[in-house]
């Protein structure tokens, strides 16, 4: 009886060890779950929306046709790059920009550039695509304005600052939309307007990405490797935060890091001491390596506000001198 008694025991113990290890196991898998199941539908859903892209595009632009393609031959050239050319016509009795892709691996940056380009629908004067081309691979994209250099070397002083002020302004709309420029520097932007009353239009959007993302990668966005070279990934492109390059995650502060780069190459080709130097220092803080040390976009513009304030009025109103012009 003894014996039979401390067996029932010993497997009422058991039962109770099991139920306690059953009930953590449980507890355990209950609490990971929405994790698990909140990833798999993230991954799904990015899946289908790059499984969308071409159902999203051809509801709101036109695909155009071979023989429609070779009508938007000639125009003037207006530069090139690593990945695509840029040439601007006439079409449908207005200017455009025909935007032709190098190779025809760039399929997937195309389309995903064109459906961020429709995505921010004019934000920060980002240029709204108008129809798309795939024999060659083609963007036809309004036209916004000239260059930015050309528009620094016929205004004032103030004005240089003023546009830089715009500037900051336009990338911080950028960002509010949880979009990432990764590619800023000066033929990225372009001016419309007068001198007097500049627009600023934030170009190029092809190394953009959304805020926390890896820039290029399209593995989990695609479903596909990512093999098709891209310009920019080497260490010569020093306008490039370091975490793009890298291909690390990146944040606004990518995009200040781009930004102290370029107004460091302002002031380096400015002949006006007084000007040159503060915006040097500027840029110098803006383009730390790591990214926690950079300044916010909001004092990025506190820090041109004052530079404005301590000039003279005789000192704003000069020619902003750049050494082309000597």
């Amino acid at each position: 009886m003894v014996l039979l008694l401390a067996w029932h025991e010993s497997l009422q113990g058991r039962a109770r060890a099991w139920t306690r290890a059953t009930m953590q196991t449980a507890l355990r898998l209950v609490a990971v779950l929405p994790l698990v199941c909140w990833m798999w539908r993230r991954i799904w859903q990015e899946l289908e929306a790059r499984e969308g892209d071409i159902d999203f595009l051809g509801r709101s632009i036109p695909f155009l046709r071979e023989e429609e393609m070779r009508s938007l031959d000639g125009g003037s050239f207006l530069g090139s790059g690593g990945n695509d050319s840029a040439r601007l016509l006439q079409w449908g009795g207005a200017p455009v920009v025909r935007k032709e892709f190098h190779h025809d691996g760039e399929l997937l940056f195309m389309m995903r550039e064109a459906r961020l380009m429709l995505e921010l629908c004019g934000t920060a004067g980002v240029p709204r695509p108008l129809a798309l081309g795939f024999q060659p691979l083609t963007v036809i994209q309004e036209f916004v304005g000239e260059p930015y250099d050309k528009f620094l070397m016929q205004c004032s002083v103030q004005g240089v600052l003023r546009s830089l002020d715009q500037l900051c302004r336009r990338l911080g709309e950028v960002h509010a939309q949880g979009v990432v420029h990764n590619d800023l520097k000066v033929d990225n932007i372009t001016v419309s307007g007068s001198v007097h009353r500049p627009v600023l239009h934030v170009i190029d959007l092809g190394w953009a990405c959304c805020t926390g993302r890896v820039a290029g990668n399209f593995s989990l966005e695609t479903g596909e490797e990512d093999d098709f070279p891209r310009e920019g990934l080497g260490a010569e492109c020093h306008w490039m935060a370091p975490e793009v390059r890298e291909r690390r995650s990146v944040f606004a502060s990518g995009d200040v890091f781009s930004l102290g780069f370029m107004l460091q190459q302002i002031a380096d080709s400015c002949i006006q001491p007084w000007l040159a130097v503060p915006l040097w220092r500027l840029g110098k803080r803006c383009a730390r390596e790591e990214p926690s040390c950079r300044p916010c976009l909001p004092k990025v513009t506190r820090a041109l506000a004052a530079l404005r304030r301590g000039l003279l009025w005789h000192q704003l109103q000069e020619p902003f001198l750049l050494m082309v012009r000597q």
